[in-house]
């Protein structure tokens, strides 16, 4: 939807709303997909406030989380006004697919999901019921396992659980230290008792805690509600006990069972039932199709809830009412309150007005950073006091003013720029210049830049002829896949190997730039990376000329010296054309603009 946006030249201000209140524009068909802007983040409201915030204003309107901002005149009650927003948001989904589609999936599904739950309660059920079983007879097991009993005629594979557990695993409790410590059988057996009655009480008294908290949250508590209720629990070391026995411990409860492990422990009609109860599972599961496309979308609660300002942050000391409204720095006068229902709405068309002074100038501000390295103003999601001053500023003032008389054009303010005197130096520089503007603020030559991870890779999959233009849809970055990297698939809990290398930003928070980094692990990425050994053979195969692979790569002819030097490499390396290729496709001229 992104790209499409671009490729349609879709005016600046519909794309931002779209990311806002998508799905309460016109048409909202065409622009609820960028809802995904906050749908497919992390839900945490917070960083919704921060990220609209830096992105479309460069003002960080987060810092007046626990008070007034300290640079910038934006009262904590501004901070709280959009959070409230947010807050009254749910993620949700909007199907791309027939309505008869969508209802045939959803009752197919619904009878997976009643069946597996049958399922499930069955085995926790007769899961539990064993597990109190095997819990009476624990100081049998016990014995067998320190050798004071026969242990034949106990169950086996709990036997082994026993042992593995009082032999191989640390216990975090130390209900066992009198067991671990007896000397004599008599000693352990007394131990194994003490431990058994205690073991018993610890799991009664486990039910009774799990009753009351029941009975105070109710059926289906919310994420809130079990957020700020105030439960009873276990103490520690009884909880830790009773987990490591009965529950889902990470290595395995001793006595829980599992529904792969339970029918050895079932007969007649209970073991039937088990079967049935899978076969019906299974076959309700294989009927149920592929399910039907739709977008991740965030829509407005039912009902929606006050907001009031968090005193220091701390949501549990309400302050003063915090009306859903704009920011007052860019409001004239008081900030109106948005009205009932179209809170997201309104806040977008705010950011996306042609009287807000910060929306325009931000956008062209990227734009320019994106064509040049650096933007008018170096800090590119910061306006504010401590954000950098423009370079140009009336330059600025004067882009931003044509971008919104020319409605919000992207692709006329990238024609502008790229039509420019400026942005067609050369990248030589005067020692004068140097001198005088040693950081090139003023732009008296272009800066030389290494291109972005997405590029590379990209290049070298078109140098190579191996690029796959197709659109949409994601795909992992592997040897296997030759589709552009923006299509790529990002992880925010583990950033892809090669895009970390080359600087790509940690996909957890906003960046509004790119280090620029140079260390010896990129170079190497280029000698030993099984993708570049690949591609260098294709393009090899392809360009397997000189003048050639000079043309691919470089767009130019060869000089008579590099010509020398390819004659040189391939008397040395016995005609290694692939290897050519990649030192040619590991160089500077390669890897840069220049």
């Amino acid at each position: 939807w992104v790209i499409q946006a671009f490729n349609d030249d879709m005016p600046y201000d519909h794309f931002v709303m779209a990311q806002i209140a998508g799905d309460k524009m016109p048409n909202p068909e065409k622009y609820q997909a960028g809802l995904g802007f906050y749908a497919l983040s992390p839900e945490f409201q917070d960083d919704r406030v921060d990220a609209t915030g830096r992105g479309f204003l460069a003002l960080t309107v987060a810092c007046a989380t626990c008070h007034d901002h300290k640079y910038d005149p934006i009262p904590a009650k501004d901070y709280y006004s959009m959070l409230g927003i947010f807050n009254n948001t749910h993620l949700d989904e909007t199907p791309v697919a027939p309505k008869d589609t969508v209802d045939a999936w959803k009752a197919q599904k619904k009878k997976v999901d009643a069946k597996e739950k049958e399922l499930k309660e069955f085995v926790e059920s007769e899961s539990r019921q064993l597990a109190e079983i095997l819990a009476t007879q624990t100081v049998d097991y016990l014995l067998a396992v320190s050798g004071d009993e026969d242990g034949s005629k106990l169950d086996q594979p709990t036997l082994r659980r026993w042992k593995n557990y009082l032999t191989n695993r640390k216990t975090d409790h130390p209900y066992l230290d009198g067991w671990h410590a007896a000397k004599t059988g008599a000693d352990r057996r007394r131990e194994a008792e003490k431990f058994q009655e205690l073991l018993l009480a610890t799991d009664a008294e486990k039910k009774e805690v799990d009753d009351r908290n029941h009975i105070k949250l109710g059926l289906d508590p919310s994420r809130g509600d079990l957020s700020q209720a105030n439960l009873d629990s276990l103490p520690r070391d009884k909880f830790v006990l009773w987990r490591e026995i009965f529950g889902e411990d990470r290595a395995g409860g001793v006595l829980g069972y599992k529904e792969t492990d339970l029918p050895r422990y079932l007969s007649g009609p209970w073991k039937a039932h088990l079967e049935a109860l899978r076969r019906e599972a299974d076959a309700l599961k294989k009927a149920l199709p592929p399910q039907y496309p739709f977008l991740q979308v965030v829509k407005d609660n039912e009902h929606s809830r006050e907001q009031r300002v968090w005193l220091r942050g701390n949501r549990d000391s309400q302050g003063e009412l915090a009306p859903p409204r704009f920011l007052s720095i860019l409001s004239p006068g008081e900030p109106k309150p948005f009205d009932k229902g179209k809170e997201r709405l309104e806040l977008a068309e705010a950011i996306a007005s042609p009287s807000n002074p910060l929306t325009a100038r931000v956008i062209v501000n990227r734009i320019w950073q994106h064509h040049f390295g650096t933007g008018i103003v170096r800090s590119a999601s910061n306006f504010g006091q401590l954000g950098d001053r423009p370079s140009h500023p009336e330059l600025l003032d004067y882009l931003a003013t044509r971008f919104v008389r020319e409605r919000w054009s992207m692709k006329n303010l990238h024609r502008e720029i790229m039509l420019s005197s400026v942005y067609a130096e050369s990248t030589l520089c005067s020692p004068a210049a140097d001198a005088a503007d040693p950081e090139n603020r003023l732009l008296s030559h272009a800066s030389r830049r290494r291109l972005d991870a997405e590029i590379i890779r990209d290049e070298i999959l078109f140098t190579s002829g191996d690029i796959d233009l197709t659109s949409g849809a994601p795909a992992q970055l592997d040897l296997e896949n030759h589709r552009r990297t923006v299509y790529g698939f990002i992880s925010r809990r583990k950033l892809n190997p090669y895009l970390s290398l080359f600087d790509y930003p940690v996909p957890n928070a906003t960046s509004e730039a790119r280090n620029q980094t140079n260390v010896p692990l990129q170079r190497l990425f280029f000698m030993n990376s099984p993708f570049v050994l690949a591609e260098s053979k294709t393009l090899a195969r392809q360009a397997p000329t000189v003048d050639a692979l000079y043309q691919r790569l470089f767009q130019r002819a060869p000089t008579p010296q590099e010509k020398r030097l390819a004659q040189q490499f391939m008397e040395q390396s016995n005609n290694n054309w692939p290897q050519y290729a990649q030192v040619l496709m590991s160089s500077n001229e390669f890897l840069f603009v220049n």
